[in-house]
């Protein structure tokens, strides 16, 4: 099926199930959000850069069922740059289980700490939470940062 013929059953059910008052606010949500998706998916760009508002059924640059080809961008003068690496995307697999495995290696309270500082918590509000100075705080993290530094020194 393609993006427009997509769109367009998502269209029809979407104002069915709104017509029957049966959707929770969540799944009203959650429709509209596929539905403005699907539309936008079927837009194609103007050269200005800005999505083009004309009916796409009609639209010579229509996207829908036009095959991306990578010789095509090349002959307009764009490169596709390579986004995706798995080489990259491993190394990072990596090191976050190795950051896991050095975080879970730490004292409870130290570990409690660092979540807390990663999650964006204040040193004062770290503080209250285990029971320390805030000045005690700041010293503990700076010592579980280069503890956590020093066990994954390899990957850097």
């Amino acid at each position: 099926m393609s993006d427009y013929n997509d769109y367009m059953e998502l269209k029809k059910y979407y104002f069915e199930y709104l017509s029957m008052d049966i959707m929770t606010l969540e799944i009203k949500q959650l429709y509209w959000r596929s539905l403005k998706g699907s539309e936008r998916s079927s837009r194609c760009r103007l050269e200005n850069g800005t999505r083009c508002m004309a009916n796409c059924r009609n639209c010579p640059r229509q996207r829908e069922g036009n095959p991306l080809s990578l010789d095509a961008l090349s002959e307009t003068g764009i490169e596709a740059a390579d986004v995706f690496s798995l080489e990259d995307h491993i190394m990072e697999l990596e090191l976050s289980e190795a950051l896991a495995d050095a975080i879970n290696a730490l004292s409870e309270q130290n570990r409690i700490i660092i979540l807390l500082f990663s999650e964006g918590a204040t040193e004062r509000a770290i503080a209250a939470k285990v029971g320390m100075s805030q000045k005690g705080v700041n010293n503990r993290i700076h010592k579980i940062i280069n503890i956590l530094r020093e066990s994954l020194k390899g990957f850097f």
